[in-house]
């Protein structure tokens, strides 16, 4: 069931749920402007303890540290409660900055966000 879009700064979320899995997907530019916004709405949902929590990086053209820190927050956060965190690859430049922090080590990354 598709939730009705999340705004901030520069990037956007939509976010669905079935069968015990949350889907959030980010659009634009993921900077320090939406991190805190962003940070208190995926609260919300990993609050919702589904047992796969998939990030969607596909429509993202820009990632900065703040961005990163987000992702691996809610990596440790999923980790804690035995939930599983899933991140669908990005762009280039995306993977390349996930690769070039070390992030990408510790994620769980796949292509197709329906093969999970």
């Amino acid at each position: 069931m598709e939730q009705p879009a999340f705004a901030s700064g520069a990037v956007e979320a939509s976010t669905s749920r079935a069968e015990g899995r949350v889907v959030l997907a980010l659009t634009g530019e993921l900077d320090l402007a939406a991190h805190d916004d962003l940070e208190r709405y995926i609260a919300q949902l990993d609050a919702e303890r589904p047992a796969v929590f998939l990030l969607d990086l596909r429509g993202l053209t820009f990632i900065d540290s703040s961005g990163i820190r987000l992702i691996v927050h809610q990596r440790e956060r999923s980790a804690a409660r035995g939930g599983r965190f899933v991140v669908v690859h990005g762009s280039a430049f995306i993977d390349r900055l996930l690769e070039i922090s070390g992030v990408r080590d510790l994620l769980e990354i796949v292509d197709d966000p329906e093969a999970i």
